[in-house]
Formats: C-alpha cells, structure tokens, sequence
C-alpha cells in the first residue's frame, strides 16, 4: 500500500528489507518512540520509504513473482 511499517528485527527474519529504505525497525520501546518521533519530523522521507516498500514487495514476494519463480524451478527440474 506504499505506507511505511515499523517492525522489530525478529518482525523481518526472512525479509531483506533495509532499515530506513523500505521499514523502520525498532526492537525496544525507545527505539519504537524513536521511530515514531522520526514519522512526524520526516514527512518526506516516510514517502520514499513508502514507496521504496511498495517497490521492494512488488519486486521480491508479489504472488505472481513467486509462482513465476516456482514455475522455473519445476521446469528446471523436467530438463
């Protein structure tokens, strides 16, 4: 949806999201507040991670992305 999410580290285990380029990570209460402070003084910035997420998502884990990718692996498999 192009929105920006804050998640912990263990939130991402398996997404190779950066911090601060498709996410905000924050594993304890200051760095959640911290996070949240950094939504409201970087408007701007929150829309390039938004749409650097949107991107990322696209990219890497859209259903037709994957089944393309699956769909090689099985025919790889045939030859």
């Amino acid at each position: 949806l192009g929105k920006v999410v804050i998640t912990t580290s263990i939130g991402l285990e398996g997404i190779d999201a950066k911090d601060r380029k498709e996410v905000l990570i924050a594993d304890n209460k200051r760095e959640f507040l911290q996070a949240i402070q950094y939504c409201y003084d970087q408007k701007e910035a929150l829309l390039q991670i938004g749409q650097a997420a949107r991107k990322f998502i696209q990219s890497r884990y859209d259903n037709y992305q994957i089944s393309n990718e699956l769909l090689k692996t099985y025919e790889s498999l045939i030859e």
